[in-house]
């Protein structure tokens, strides 16, 4: 149960903001809520078609939002109960049941609406006001407290002198962490994470989920890739393959939000997808766009998706990312299920290569790539003077990788001035004092470095929840015979800096994480 709250003692801030809230109309009340969520999330909240709660998408799945401002009494159990239950009816692809009140709700009425959504697999949040601790609600109006001040500006000064509480941020963490997550075998989920400078770490920059350096150079991929999508088969199936850091992922994250911008119901699949799940949300009237990142090692995934594929009446459009064609499609088509047919090139499977999106033939390739790197300084926020050894030789043929030309100009934005470490060194070494200054007392930097590690190093299996988190800790070989209370801390650093579908998520890009495995890996 998603009851987030911390018990300590209200603040005059805290209470000055309580105050404003319940003096708001229903109506702006549920406006605040609205613009808090899509906030955090980057993932606007409207009013839904039936005019009775904030709609938004989260993970692949639909975000229903009942937001009660009480002035006196609390919503009954019938109340809270009945709503969740009309719109699980409803809305078929319902994902999390969002309740943000004023006041604190009873706990019987928390209970059942736990127990209620578990039935219907869906995710239950509360975004309450309880008598003592940090108030969830508070929390997430704190972090999202820019789009709360567009809508409301007379919030903003409570606002901002909370955001300077730890506490208060740390209980919107938790709730952004919750809407994050996935809820239970819920097969696809959006991999899009909004990025705030000063509250990220710079390594997150480079991530492509994060969205922060533009997509450049790839306008004729976009345009086909759309085209395919749109195109009149039911059904079709691409093979995308391409070295690490060619930028693959992040071309179809892409398409994914320029379909789901056109109504799509666009998303990468889980690993460990439930059939159950999937075949439900499949049974959607929207057209799919499902994306397997490393197929070559999803084998089971890609089976369970296409059997459930066999019984849908949706359009549903697959690609497949990895970094070849080989054995693994092989085996998967020898092996005869239901995947046989997907992954046959003789049987309508297109397998393209993604090519580098400045190749160093093309015409004006250096200008190209000067191109990406300078607007990859300013979108990392740099506005200095470029150190005399740099920028780069644009010639060079290992800036076909177009990741290698950001990790250039992040290591000049983010690195130490005057040195000559290599671009993935500098990230490193970054992420190492990152980790000593969050490491638990009698944890060196070298095991914090070597725990990162192991998870990546077991990003093949899925960790879904925290006891998954705290078993794969306990048998990295770094913290044997390390206390309980250690690991548990460890799991909830891990966690908290390296967001993902999972509790515990490797460290993205490929690039820095075959890195860390080269140098601290078991």
């Amino acid at each position: 149960m998603e009851l987030l709250a911390h018990r300590m003692g209200k603040t005059d801030d805290l209470h000055t903001l309580h105050s404003q809230l319940i003096a708001l109309s229903p109506e702006a009340f549920e406006r605040v809520v609205g613009a808090g969520l899509s906030g955090v999330l980057a993932t606007p909240f409207r009013q839904a078609a039936s005019g009775r709660q904030l709609s938004g998408d989260v993970g692949g799945g639909t975000v229903r939002v009942e937001a009660k401002r009480y002035r006196t009494g609390v919503p009954s159990n019938r109340d809270l109960l009945g709503g969740l239950d009309s719109m699980a009816r409803e809305v078929p692809d319902l994902s999390h049941w969002v309740v943000a009140s004023t006041a604190e709700l009873p706990l019987q009425a928390v209970d059942e609406l736990a127990l209620a959504a578990q039935e219907r697999q869906i995710r239950e949040v509360i975004l309450d006001w309880p008598q003592a601790g940090i108030p969830p609600l508070a929390g997430l109006l704190t972090l999202g407290r820019a789009e709360v001040a567009r809508q409301l500006p007379e919030l903003s000064s409570a606002l901002d002198r909370l955001a300077g509480r730890a506490d208060v941020l740390r209980a919107g963490e938790e709730v952004l962490a919750t809407l994050r997550s996935m809820p239970m075998g819920r097969p696809l989920y959006n991999p899009v994470l909004p990025y705030v400078p000063g509250r990220n770490t710079p390594r997150d920059a480079l991530d492509a989920r994060y969205r922060v350096v533009p997509l450049m150079h790839r306008d004729k991929e976009m345009k086909g890739w759309l085209e395919w999508a749109r195109g009149a088969n039911r059904t079709r199936s691409r093979l995308l393959t391409g070295d690490g850091g060619m930028g693959k992922t992040r071309l179809l994250i892409e398409v994914c939000e320029a379909l789901r911008a056109d109504g799509w119901c666009t998303g990468f699949l889980l690993e460990g997808v439930n059939s159950a799940a999937l075949q439900r949300q499949l049974t959607g009237s929207q057209p799919f766009l499902i994306v397997v990142d490393y197929a070559e090692r999803r084998a089971s995934d890609i089976e369970t998706l296409c059997e459930a594929l066999r019984t849908t009446r949706s359009k549903v459009m697959l690609v497949m990312l990895a970094r070849n064609d080989g054995r693994w499609r092989e085996d998967i088509v020898t092996g005869g299920g239901a995947a046989a047919n997907a992954l046959d090139d003789e049987d309508g499977l297109q397998i393209l290569q993604l090519e580098p999106a400045v190749p160093l033939k093309a015409e004006h390739a250096r200008a190209a790539r000067e191109d990406v790197f300078f607007k990859a300084l300013q979108a990392f926020g740099f506005n200095d003077i470029i150190p005399t050894d740099h920028p780069p030789d644009f010639a060079d043929p290992k800036y076909d990788r177009i990741l290698l030309l950001l990790l250039e100009a992040w290591a000049i934005a983010f690195g130490q001035p005057g040195s000559r470490r290599t671009p993935i060194q500098a990230v490193l070494d970054r992420e190492q004092r990152y980790l000593k200054s969050l490491a638990p007392d009698g944890i060196p930097q070298r095991t914090m470095m070597e725990v990162l590690a192991w998870i990546y190093y077991a990003r093949d299996a899925a960790i879904p929840a925290r006891r998954d988190a705290l078993k794969l800790l306990k048998e990295c070989p770094s913290l044997e015979g390390q206390p309980t209370a250690v690991i548990d801390k460890l799991v909830d650093i891990f966690h908290d800096i390296y967001p993902g579908p999972h509790f515990l998520n490797p460290i993205q890009p490929d690039l820095i994480g075959h890195a860390v495995m080269e140098k601290y890996g078991p």
